[in-house]
């Protein structure tokens, strides 16, 4: 793999290439045999292009994710978003600083810091679907009525034959993602609050379909109903219990970049800062390079009063110089050094 990490690498798209980078950043960071491996098992110009890149890597870092790296095709394309709803009150149980929801179904667990030991299915290989056809017909039915009648019927499955869903879970997310933004109200609430119970049931399974969902379920934070708003809040805390959480704070560093609406941007800059402690004492230096450009980014709304964005900026600072420390500005000044100063004016008065 690490091969083919390296091909990526020199990929012509810049976000494979980033994404390449990345990758073998990770392999470097947990494998100190990655080098007589690469020996062992590639050829002599695969070895030494793998080579030149790890010291590329070390000398210069990963780097930023490319200005035009967000997703423009294909069909979990996100929809245009309503005018934002304000209510930034959803809770969710287990979600750090929160104060937990009575009527969710999900206990209060531990949020997950890596993947689970054991062998996991490979989401390519050939699977039987046993799932019964009349799901998909009624998930995609141009009847609102049978659209709800199938997401009651997918929800009943995950409980009564969970793994049987686990194993066509591709196939299952594209039928039922549209529905996390159906144009009937009916259909969108009840497609949420079907969610938010499948979540402790699908768990680890739902890492291989986590960007389809997200694109899909992120939009609804500017709802202007209060009860989409909250319940979309609480799958995104839910997802913190559930899903691989550096994986997790991969998804919302993509989304952070590519999202311009002033309601939804800050909400998830607030749940990166909910688990980047986390997520920090396992992968540090993944944690970093995903949220410094994203402080970097969004840096000129530290000077803005504290009650709009700049407040969920602030505390993402804050929590990175507390993780950092001095090295957080030596990074700033590395990335982006026009910016260095605005940080550190307001890291001085405020920490």
């Amino acid at each position: 793999s690490s091969g083919i990490n390296a091909e990526y690498g020199h990929d012509g798209n810049q976000e494979t290439r980033y994404y390449g980078r990345l990758v073998l950043s990770w392999c470097m960071e947990n494998n100190n045999n990655l080098e007589a491996l690469s020996q062992r098992h590639l050829t002599a110009t695969a070895a030494r292009n793998l080579r030149d890149m790890c010291e590329k890597l070390q000398s210069k870092g990963v780097g930023s994710l490319p200005e035009s790296s967000e997703r423009t095709s294909g069909r979990y394309r996100s929809q245009p978003v309503s005018r934002a709803q304000s209510n930034l009150s959803a809770t969710y149980p287990g979600s750090r600083s929160r104060k937990p929801s009575q009527e969710s179904v999900v206990e209060s667990v531990s949020p997950r810091l890596s993947r689970r030991t054991g062998p996991r299915r490979d989401v390519r290989e050939v699977v039987t679907d046993k799932m019964p056809p009349s799901l998909y017909a009624k998930l995609n039915s141009s009847n609102w009525q049978d659209r709800h009648a199938g997401i009651g019927e997918l929800l009943e499955l995950c409980v009564k034959h969970t793994m049987e869903v686990r194993q066509c879970i591709v196939r299952v997310s594209d039928a039922f993602t549209p529905r996390l933004k159906d144009p009937n109200s009916k259909v969108n609430l009840y497609a949420l609050q079907s969610l938010l119970r499948m979540l402790p049931y699908l768990e680890d399974s739902l890492d291989a379909v986590l960007t389809p969902i997200t694109e899909q379920l992120v939009p609804n934070l500017a709802s202007q109903r209060a009860n989409i708003v909250t319940l979309t809040s609480q799958i995104l805390d839910g997802f913190r219990i559930h899903v691989d959480n550096p994986q997790l704070m991969c998804e919302y560093g993509r989304i952070v970049r590519s999202q311009t609406n002033p309601r939804i941007k800050p909400i998830i800059i607030d749940k990166i800062s909910d688990m980047i402690i986390d997520v920090h004492e396992v992968r540090p230096k993944l944690t970093e390079q995903i949220a410094v450009p994203i402080l970097i980014d969004n840096y000129e709304y530290l000077q803005q009063n504290a009650g709009g964005i700049g407040a969920y900026v602030g505390r993402l600072a804050n929590l990175l110089h507390q993780l950092m420390g001095t090295k957080l500005m030596a990074e700033v000044n590395r990335i982006k050094p026009v910016t260095a100063a605005t940080i550190q004016e307001y890291l001085d008065n405020n920490t």
